[in-house]
């Protein structure tokens, strides 16, 4: 990989003049009309759920396909279900009881769940704890304060295994059996309880395509002489399909309508196209919505948000808010001088596009064009002075530039660094302030070109040979030379650097391994710089191995430790695998000293 030609095909150009000297700046070649191909429409599959208390096993609806005005699909959201039936709803509230902190009371029916079953009780119970001790209920607040629930209890009967197909009454009897057995809690006991029987496998109800139902019935209780107990008892059961998701999805519909409407007397919706509010039809906070997430590591069916009009799956974490515009081309997101962020990404069009905060830390513009015709990606970076500038690949194959004219404000036209460079190229920045951009050529070698001066004038291309492919990074050390590292044609990592600051590169150098598209470069943390100071820390993905690994011993003379190092250090001081888990990579020293 040392031997390569120096040839930069078709174009290197003599050092060029300043920024300031070039008072034109170049147009960017478009391609022949018609080349641009716009996005494919995209189709979604949805399922629908008639109206009632019950879940119904869904059946596939596509809608037809097409293109939104701004983006072609809305960016999912972190808790949104994306795809929901109802698109617009009207909450009725009749007034009735709502169980504000709903606790659960399990039970599973039937020998089937002794042995070997799948899943397991013990499954389900862990999986229903986590759901109500997750964010996952935390939007039922709008709906009268109602909370979080808690697991109260589980409880496993094997006297008798559920007829199939069975009834409502054969599970009310099922419950009142185990209350008065001693097994389950009196409803009196507890006004939040809620009984919820969970079926072994290819058990289902007599109630044709019904997968899960909750409702409530008068539980009787008569102890001689004078002590007679009418309570509602508020139940639910759930049908298995012998997977876990399937069973939580229909319990957390369950769950959530229990919560909400537990005798359908209070939360219900009138949701066109859906469902009506009434007494009968029970259309509840469930019954609007069809898909699903996963909070906790748990699948869980989404909701019906009134306050957001649109199915949720809480999680707990920022929810995605749309910026708008159609992009078609990678992103870049530098910092302004003044601390503001800034997006570019190639639109459509194929020009360069970009929107702004227009304060710190808060507030976006609209986007706005910065002209020009990009292929793919871009990278965006700030020059010494506090100026943005970003590079991309033109219709001639070409590296072009664009960069603001003053700082946070202002942007100049654009114009070509010459060259004929592929989709693979990053910017460093050298010790003193100078930017420097490397490419692979169409020679597949790696090339560079420099600012003369920081914040002005280029260099022209040269070429550092080395045969590379698929991935690029450019990295600083902590001494401030720059350090390249790619893919070689042997898969392998190989890396090459600045001999001193800003000035000299060594040869190129193989780091092994065998990777495939991954690979990013950084500095160590403060408390390993010290032992890594002679040799640049390296993050390589290796999806190969389906790992990250941290390059911590000195030069490898071959992969293995230790005898093949000439030097292989111990982790250092306070060194340990959350902290390595952290910051994505996995000591990968010595055999015994690596953290797996």
């Amino acid at each position: 990989m040392r031997e390569m030609s120096t040839a930069m095909a078709e174009a290197r150009p003599d050092e060029g003049p300043s920024k300031a000297a070039r008072s034109v700046p170049g147009v960017m070649p478009r391609p022949p009309a018609g080349a641009e191909v716009a996005a494919p429409p995209v189709r979604r599959l949805q399922t629908r759920m008639p109206a009632g208390a019950g879940i119904v096993a869904p059946g596939p609806r596509v809608t037809a396909p097409g293109r939104a005005k701004a983006m072609p699909v809305p960016m999912p959201q972190v808790g949104e279900a994306v795809g929901a039936d109802a698109s617009s709803a009207t909450l009725v509230d009749f007034g009735g009881g709502v169980l504000t902190n709903i606790h659960v009371q399990l039970i599973f029916w039937g020998t089937a769940w002794v042995g070997a079953a799948t899943p397991s009780a013990a499954d389900v119970t862990n999986a229903v704890a986590n759901i109500l001790a997750s964010p996952y209920m935390s939007a039922l607040a709008q709906y009268r304060g109602v909370g979080s629930g808690v697991l109260r209890g589980s409880t496993t009967f094997t006297g008798s295994n559920p007829p199939n197909p069975f009834s409502n009454g054969d599970v009310t009897n099922l419950i009142t059996s185990c209350i008065e057995a001693g097994a389950l809690p009196e409803p009196d006991d507890d006004g939040l309880l809620f009984y919820c029987v969970i079926m072994p496998p290819g058990v289902n109800s007599n109630q044709a395509n019904i997968i899960g139902e909750h409702s409530f019935y008068w539980y009787t209780d008569y102890d001689f002489p004078f002590d007679i107990d009418i309570n509602k008892a508020h139940y639910a059961w759930v049908t298995n399909n012998g997977t876990l998701a399937g069973v939580t999805t229909i319990f957390s519909h369950e769950l959530v309508e229990a919560a909400t409407d537990p005798e359908g007397s209070a939360m219900q919706f009138n949701a066109p196209g859906v469902c009506t509010a009434n007494a009968n039809s029970w259309c509840e906070i469930g019954d609007l919505c069809n898909t699903t997430g996963v909070v906790d590591g748990v699948t869980v069916q989404s909701y019906w948000s009134q306050v957001d009009q649109k199915c949720v799956v809480p999680t707990g974490l920022p929810a995605w808010t749309s910026m708008g515009g159609q992009i078609n081309g990678g992103l870049s997101a530098p910092r302004n001088a003044d601390g503001r962020l800034e997006v570019f990404t190639r639109g459509t069009d194929g020009a360069l596009w970009h929107i702004w905060q227009t304060a710190r830390n808060n507030g976006w513009s609209g986007w706005d064009t910065l002209g020009g015709f990009i292929l793919g990606r871009n990278v965006a970076t700030r020059n010494a002075d506090g100026r943005l500038e970003v590079f991309a690949r033109g219709a001639d194959s070409a590296l072009w530039h664009i960069w603001q004219t003053a700082r946070n404000n202002g942007w100049s036209g654009w114009d070509s660094l010459g060259g004929v460079v592929s989709e693979l190229f990053d910017c460093g920045r050298n010790a003193d302030g100078r930017l420097e951009v490397f490419a692979q050529g169409s020679d597949g070698a790696l090339w560079h070109n420099w600012q003369v001066a920081p914040n002005n004038g280029w260099s022209g291309w040269y070429s550092l040979g080395g045969q590379i492919q698929d991935v690029l990074v450019v990295a600083s050390n902590p001494d401030g030379r720059l350090e390249v590292f790619a893919k070689g044609t042997d898969g392998a990592v190989w890396h090459i650097w600045q001999t001193a600051r800003n000035n000299g590169w060594s040869d190129w150098e193989s780091l092994g391994g065998s990777i495939l598209d991954l690979l990013a470069g950084g500095r160590p943390s403060r408390g390993l710089r010290a032992r890594a100071r002679q040799r640049p820390l390296a993050y390589l993905a290796d999806r190969a191995e389906q790992r990250l690994e941290w390059l911590g011993c000195a030069r490898r003379v071959d992969q293995r430790c230790p005898d093949r190092l000439e030097r292989c250090r111990r982790p250092p001081r306070g060194f340990h695998p959350g902290y390595g888990q952290r910051t994505l990579a996995h000591l990968a020293g010595c055999p015994q000293q690596r953290l797996e």
